[in-house]
């Protein structure tokens, strides 16, 4: 992936950076939250819209927990406020979709909290090893030496 460029799929590190609030979709009239990431490598902005209908508002709701927000209340992300949605960066997927048979602006399809990874100590490791040892041993007995399983 260039700066210049955002594909669909493209994974990058994020921030809220901005919450334009309470919105509604023109066709439907359906509820949203537009919110704008900055990416942390290119300071591209993506918009994301976060849906409140009865069907997404989970999925709305642990996006703005993973981004920061601590609240308890929906309605005060309405106003536009951070509400602490700029504390977190986070893991965005760009999502590139197509209407009416033209190609539409990039904008954030997935959002996920950012996860540390603690490598494992030696002795860890070691009992891990060991705690497997037989289902890799019963695996290696099961496969023919001259075929491979794919």
């Amino acid at each position: 992936m260039t700066d210049d460029i955002l594909r669909d799929g493209d994974r990058l590190d994020a921030r809220v950076v901005r919450n334009r609030g309470l919105q509604y979709s023109q066709l439907k009239g359906t509820p949203y939250i537009l919110l704008e990431f900055e990416t942390s490598k290119s300071r591209r902005i993506i918009p994301c819209r976060r849906w409140l209908s009865d069907g997404a508002i989970e999925n709305a709701i642990r996006t703005f927990q993973a981004c920061g927000w601590k609240g308890e209340n929906v309605d005060e992300l309405a106003t536009g406020d951070l509400c602490g949605m700029d504390r977190n960066e986070v893991s965005v997927t760009v999502r590139v979709q197509e209407y009416q048979g033209k190609e539409q602006p990039p904008e954030v399809g997935f959002v996920n909290p950012i996860t540390s990874h603690v490598e494992m100590t030696p002795n860890e490791l070691k009992r891990f090893g060991e705690k497997h040892r037989g289902l890799v041993r019963r695996l290696q007995k099961e496969m023919p030496d001259d075929e491979l399983p794919f």
